[in-house]
C-alpha cells in the first residue's frame, strides 16, 4: 500500500505575547524558585496599572527561545495530531476551569483580571480586552470575522447587537442622563413610582 504523506512545518510562537512583558518573580518560601509571571499593558488612556498574571506558556515566550518541534515529531502521526486539533482547546479549556476556580476562591490575581477586562469591555476598549482574555487570538479573529476593520477596534459597539441595542452603549447613556439630576435624585424618583419600580398591586395577577 502507498501512502503520500505530505510533510508539515510545525510553527511555533515564540517571543513575548501582545502587550505583554513577561517577568520571573523570586518566591517568598523559595527564593531560588523564580514563578514566570506576564504583565499586561492596558491602553495609556484607561489610567490603570499593568494586570500581572500567571504565565503558563513556558519557555516558548521567554527572551531569545530558540525552540525547534520538528525534530521531535514523528511525521507517521503528524496528520493525525494536527486533525485532531484539540490539543490547543483543550489547553484553553483548562485555563478556563482554573480562571473560574480561582474566582471562586477569591484570589486577588484572578479578580484583578476580570475586574480589568470587565472595565475594558464597558469602556470599549477592545485591544485590551482581546490582551487580557484566556486565549487573544481566537478572541481577536473571532472580533474580526464581523468586524475586520481597524476602524471596529476603537468602535463602541459589537456585532452581537450592534450599535443601536448594545447593552454597554444604552449603560452610558442611562449614566449620562442620570448625572444631569444626580444620582441620588434620579434613584428617588425611581423609588416614589418611576417606570422601574411598581407597587404590587398594579401587578397583573396572570403575570
Amino acid at each position: 500500500m502507498n501512502i503520500a504523506i505530505t510533510k508539515l512545518t510545525p510553527v511555533v510562537t515564540t517571543g513575548p505575547l501582545p502587550a505583554s512583558t513577561k517577568v520571573l518573580k523570586a518566591g517568598a518560601i523559595h527564593p531560588d524558585i523564580r514563578v514566570p509571571m506576564r504583565q499586561i499593558a492596558l491602553h495609556p488612556n484607561s489610567g490603570e496599572p499593568p494586570v500581572t498574571v500567571y504565565d503558563s506558556s513556558g519557555p516558548y515566550t521567554a527572551e531569545g527561545a530558540a525552540i525547534s518541534i520538528d525534530a521531535g515529531l514523528p511525521h507517521l502521526r503528524e496528520s493525525w495530531i494536527v486533525a485532531r486539533g484539540d490539543v490547543e482547546v483543550g489547553v484553553i479549556t483548562y485555563k478556563i476551569a482554573a480562571h473560574a476556580a480561582g474566582l471562586a476562591k477569591g484570589h486577588p490575581a484572578e479578580q484583578a483580571r476580570d475586574g480589568a477586562l470587565s472595565r475594558a469591555r464597558f469602556e470599549f476598549r477592545w485591544e485590551d480586552q482581546f490582551n487580557l482574555s484566556l486565549d487573544p487570538e481566537t478572541a481577536r479573529s473571532m472580533h474580526d470575522e464581523t468586524l475586520p476593520k481597524e476602524a471596529h477596534k476603537v468602535a463602541h459597539f459589537c456585532s452581537m447587537c450592534g450599535p443601536k441595542f448594545c447593552s454597554m452603549w444604552i449603560s452610558h447613556d442611562i449614566r449620562a442622563e442620570a448625572q444631569k439630576e444626580g444620582l441620588e435624585a434620579m434613584a428617588a424618583k425611581y423609588r416614589d413610582g418611576g417606570d422601574l419600580y411598581m407597587p404590587v398591586e398594579n401587578l397583573r395577577s396572570d403575570a
